[in-house]
């Protein structure tokens, strides 16, 4: 796939992606004969890993020790074990952090749509006693 189309299906600019390919975070797997960058759908997970990545606050110098780890480009990896325990901890702390927001929410949902349900059921009751006067 073309560039394009990589930016629409994962939701990054162009030059975000070409920025990437800077960063060496992203290669094309190949280029077409116009020169055109062919990507494929390792790229496709590699974007959407790095979106996750950003979207909870992991630095872009993590992001690519991560990627270098995967590449086999670095084999001293205690500080990155110890980096990625550490996001892995904080993962599990918003995680119940999440959970706690989404029971009380649904908690207000059900007593918003309870108590719509009785005041729509005491207007029908007021309106029937309104008409019989």
């Amino acid at each position: 796939m073309k560039i394009g189309e990589l930016s629409k299906l994962t939701g990054f600019p162009v030059t975000t992606i070409r920025f990437f390919e800077e960063k060496k975070l992203i290669t094309p797997v190949n280029r077409s004969l116009s020169g055109q960058r062919i990507y494929d759908e390792k790229s496709v997970e590699r974007l959407q890993f790095i979106k996750a990545a950003r979207n909870s606050g992991m630095h872009l110098s993590c992001i690519s020790r991560i990627i270098d780890y995967e590449n086999k480009k670095i084999t001293d990896n205690d500080d990155l074990e110890k980096r990625i325990e550490s996001i892995l901890y904080e993962c599990e702390v918003r995680k119940q952090q999440m959970q706690l927001l989404e029971k009380k929410l649904n908690d207000v949902l059900c007593n918003i749509r309870k108590d719509r349900k009785q005041s729509n059921s005491l207007n029908r009751i007021y309106k029937a006693f309104s008409k019989d006067k």
